[in-house]
Parts: structure tokens; C-alpha cells; sequence
């Protein structure tokens, strides 16, 4: 008998749709009174839709986010996560500025832009994030770890 089962979220419980239908959720509860566990897996950060999943399926439990580089639980308590270099971080940013890229850094528990631009507000939407504007420079300099990001 399976005792854990690890879900993806896009593509798997998340559809073109943007949302969880129903049948999902009766799935994940069949499964949850099988007595199986079930988490996410997802490159998502685990915020938003995601957190809220992990919520649903799991709330005791942990899960994996941003592409493994953070296992925790829905409340945001990290049981491990795994750092950004922040001097990488500084080129990616200057090299986004130079070329008007937008890019996101992620720390364990938010989102975070210099600016808001067109795909980034449809990136937060999609995702169910709001970001925190802050400059990257001060972001960089303070104790917030920072264990993912994304850019266009």
C-alpha cells in the first residue's frame, strides 16, 4: 500500500483553468481516508494556490517548493530550505535592469520586484502571489534568504 504521494501542481491539479476542480479534491480525500499522505512537489513557491493546496491535502505535513530549494509546511515554517547565491543574485539584477527584464526573487515566504510590470502582475496572478516592491539592491544587503527566482 502507498503510504506518501507526492502531487505536482501545474499541468496536474491545477489545469488550463487556472484552478482545482472539484473531482481533484474528491480524489485527494479518497486518498487522505485510504490513510495515504499526500504533499506537493511543485516549482512553485509555496505561497498563494500552493499554499493554500498544501493546506488542503496536508496541513500537518510538509511539502516541497520552489524546485526543492525549500521543504515546508503550509504555514511557512521551513523544515529546510537552500539559498540563492546573493552575489548571483546581483548580476542576474543588474543584468535585468540593463535589458528590462522582470524579475522576481523569492524568499521562503514572499514574492518580491523592483517594479510591477505586465507579465509580472500576470505571473502573481496566475500563481494567487502578491509581490512586495522593494529594491533589490536593500533586499540583497538584508538577512532574507532567498531561495528562488524567476525572469522574462
Amino acid at each position: 500500500m502507498l503510504k506518501l504521494v507526492f502531487l505536482d501542481i501545474d499541468g496536474t491539479l491545477v489545469g488550463a483553468s487556472g484552478k482545482v476542480q472539484a473531482c481533484v479534491f474528491d480524489a485527494t480525500d479518497q486518498a487522505l481516508a485510504a490513510g495515504i499522505t499526500l504533499a506537493i512537489c511543485t516549482g512553485r513557491p509555496g505561497l498563494g494556490i500552493a499554499q493554500e493546496i498544501a493546506y488542503r491535502i496536508g496541513p500537518h505535513n510538509p511539502h516541497i517548493f520552489q524546485n526543492g530549494a525549500v521543504l515546508s509546511f503550509p504555514d511557512g515554517q521551513a523544515v529546510k530550505s537552500y539559498g540563492i547565491d546573493k552575489t548571483a543574485c546581483a548580476l542576474l539584477a543588474q543584468h535585468a535592469r540593463k535589458h528590462q527584464l522582470t524579475l522576481e526573487l523569492y524568499s521562503p515566504t514572499a514574492l518580491y520586484v523592483e517594479a510591477d510590470t505586465e507579465v509580472g502582475l500576470a505571473h502573481q496572478k496566475m500563481i494567487g502571489v502578491n509581490s512586495t516592491l522593494i529594491n533589490f539592491d536593500d533586499l540583497l544587503a538584508s538577512d532574507e534568504p532567498l531561495c528562488g527566482l524567476s525572469g522574462w
